[in-house]
């Protein structure tokens, strides 16, 4: 009589125990350095955490243009220095939304806008959490600035969405807010602060602020 080996519950169970590790071995993804130069020049970087990078590198660190890759499905595309998020670029949330603009040390800093404002933004003014695609009204202001910050004080107790752009020190973002106004026809060498673009049109040397706020709700 001819007999058939049976393998028991037990030995079955440790059979599939040990197919899955060895499954997991062979199909887990490749950490560390998987392509390119990730050193100087370009590579594909993976963490153990699984977030990836695909871009530039420079003395080992992310450094140029590239996208990384979060586990939690977002995604960064843009510029990055020093291994921050720092330059131009577009952050993609897990659910589609997106924010393009200017980054720095990791944090949003400004909005990219499609008309003539397109400027730096006060990341403490409008929070990460915050998603807008524009803003109708630029605020141009220094600190220390009494006036501007009773716009800026008004704007937000009266829920009126702005960017904030401080030149204090900041060259490049001073040197837009002057061609701003010398386009608008302004030829004198000083001017009142702050300046304020509405709808892209831009308001100086404001004689009386409350009656100008008035005039935005």
């Amino acid at each position: 009589m001819k007999t058939t080996n049976k393998i028991s519950p037990i030995n079955r169970n440790l059979l599939i125990i040990i197919f899955l590790f060895i499954s997991n071995i062979s199909f887990s993804q490749e950490t560390g350095c998987t392509s390119g130069n990730c050193d100087n020049g370009i590579g594909t970087f993976v963490w153990d955490s699984g977030n990836k990078y695909v871009g530039q590198w420079q003395n080992s660190t992310i450094h140029g243009i590239g996208t990384y890759y979060y586990t939690s499905g977002a995604i960064y595309q843009g510029e990055f220095t020093n291994g921050k998020m720092e330059g131009k670029g577009t952050y993609i949330w897990p659910n589609g939304t997106t924010r393009t603009g200017y980054w720095r040390n990791n944090q949003f800093a400004g909005q990219v806008s499609s008309t003539s404002t397109g400027t730096s933004v006060n990341s403490s003014t409008t929070p990460n959490t915050e998603i807008a695609e524009s803003y109708e009204v630029v605020l141009y202001m220094k600190e220390g600035c009494s006036r501007s910050e009773h716009v800026a004080r008004y704007l937000r107790n009266n829920n009126i969405p702005f960017s904030v752009v401080n030149i204090t020190t900041d060259t490049e973002a001073s040197e837009e807010m002057w061609q701003l106004i010398r386009e608008a026809g302004y030829r004198s060498g000083t001017v009142t602060m702050p300046v304020v673009v509405v709808q892209n049109k831009v308001y100086y040397s404001i004689p009386d602020l409350d009656e100008f706020l008035s005039t935005l709700r």
